[in-house]
């Protein structure tokens, strides 16, 4: 007898055990507003949709990533910025109405391969992701200046996630995803696969062709791998909560982003064992080990 291959409904809590990478207003800077949520309005919209705050809800944890400095001028905070209080005092902010919170911090990469992150933020923060942005446009398309930068990245220590390496360099096709995802395994570095990022139903046939490479490549690797939603605004989380309810209508998900999604990552045989962020457990067990054990890890575990 063959085993069916359970729906998406029934797969989707497996691989999303929570929401990470999310932004709220805190990452609004002067001139670049690109959130209109606060933590208590997007826990509530969940709440209310039944998606997370019970013990039956399929979303068990939800991190939130605000960036530290401005992504579209990015630079080091000063020890006495206001930012830098804000940031810290959203970490000592209690659980929301029965779901459990992580606050981390997306950083972005700078050109010398350093980051916006200061030591006072990097203290007890629960999880950093650091990614591209606003780089100068010859770093941006280099294809050995952005491996240089996603090394240097992976041998911080204060890193602990890729975030959506391939945004906006789809076409190069000289960047060595293998060699990247090498040493992402070798240093205890997660790789991002981003919702936000991954193309559309009308995304382009280069688009579509591209993460399919890479996705297959990305499994193919040692690395493991962390899920983003990178939702910033009350539309994407309507959009995420709509979608969600509409994975078990087969017929429509050819529309639904999330279902197309989740489809890419079955496609390339990623399995939820490879994505640390896959379960409240298995994301506090991941957090709670040092890059150098994560790097140890068995594959899968």
């Amino acid at each position: 007898m063959v085993a069916r291959t359970p729906s998406l409904d029934q797969l989707a809590p497996a691989y999303l055990g929570g929401l990470t990478h999310l932004h709220t207003v805190l990452s609004n800077h002067h001139d670049h507003r690109e959130s209109d949520l606060s933590v208590d309005r997007l826990v509530n919209t969940l709440i209310e949709a039944d998606l997370a705050g019970s013990p039956e809800a399929p979303l068990q944890y939800l991190m939130f990533n605000e960036h530290p400095s401005d992504p579209a001028h990015p630079k080091r905070l000063g020890p006495l910025s206001l930012r830098g209080r804000q940031l810290l005092r959203q970490r000592r902010r209690p659980i929301v109405r029965r779901v459990l919170m992580f606050y981390g911090l997306e950083v972005s990469l700078l050109p010398g391969g350093q980051t916006d992150l200061t030591p006072r933020l990097a203290d007890h923060c629960a999880l950093v992701i650091a990614s591209r942005h606003a780089l100068p446009a010859k770093t941006e398309h280099d294809a050995a200046t952005i491996t240089a930068l996603f090394e240097a990245a992976c041998q911080n220590p204060a890193v602990d996630v890729l975030g959506h390496p391939p945004r906006y360099i789809e076409d190069i096709e000289t960047v060595p995803w293998p060699e990247i995802f090498a040493a992402a395994a070798a240093t205890g570095t997660a790789i991002e696969v981003n919702l936000n990022t991954f193309p559309g139903a009308n995304g382009t046939p280069l688009q579509q062709a591209f993460w399919r490479t890479w996705l297959r490549q990305l499994a193919a690797s040692q690395a493991l791998i962390f899920l983003g939603t990178d939702i910033h605004n009350q539309y994407q989380l309507d959009e995420f909560i709509l979608q969600w309810r509409a994975l078990g209508q087969p017929a429509s998900h050819h529309e639904n982003h999330l279902a197309r999604f989740l489809l890419a990552l079955l496609e390339a045989k990623i399995t939820p064992k490879r994505i640390v962020t896959a379960s409240a457990d298995q994301l506090e067990s991941w957090l709670q080990m040092d890059k150098s054990a994560r790097a140890r890890l068995p594959l899968g575990k």
